[in-house]
């Protein structure tokens, strides 16, 4: 055989070897993912606090109360200024004079839709 077809051969065969070797330190075993399941997606935090749903006669602990039947103190006049509307005997009751009122902490849809019902 010629030298060169030898060295040709020994080169190829040399080339496999190592390749072989690669491929096998190449390929790690990593473990297999854990299955999903609903929990793992499903974060709670922060919890929501408990409500007290309160009596017959009071709000829930976390209501806010716009009207206690006492005073406007949370209704303003459309200006900005303090409500006119009068409040006897536990009902406000509009005055036609007065300016539009509206509570003060809510907003502008939310109103309207109590406004108009």
């Amino acid at each position: 055989m010629k030298p060169s077809f030898m060295r040709s051969l020994s080169l190829l065969l040399l080339l496999a070897v190592s390749s072989a070797a690669y491929s096998q330190t190449s390929q790690k075993n990593h473990p297999e993912p854990a299955k999903m399941t609903p929990a793992m997606t499903e974060f709670w935090d922060p919890q929501p606090a408990v409500v007290d749903p309160g009596t017959a006669c009071s709000a829930p602990s976390d209501a806010i109360v716009l009207f206690d039947g006492k005073d406007l103190s949370l209704w303003m006049a459309e200006d900005g200024s303090p409500a006119l509307w009068s409040v006897h005997d536990g009902v406000m009751t509009v005055v036609r004079e007065a300016p539009e009122t509206s509570a003060q902490r809510l907003s502008s849809a939310v109103a309207s839709s109590i406004w108009n019902g």
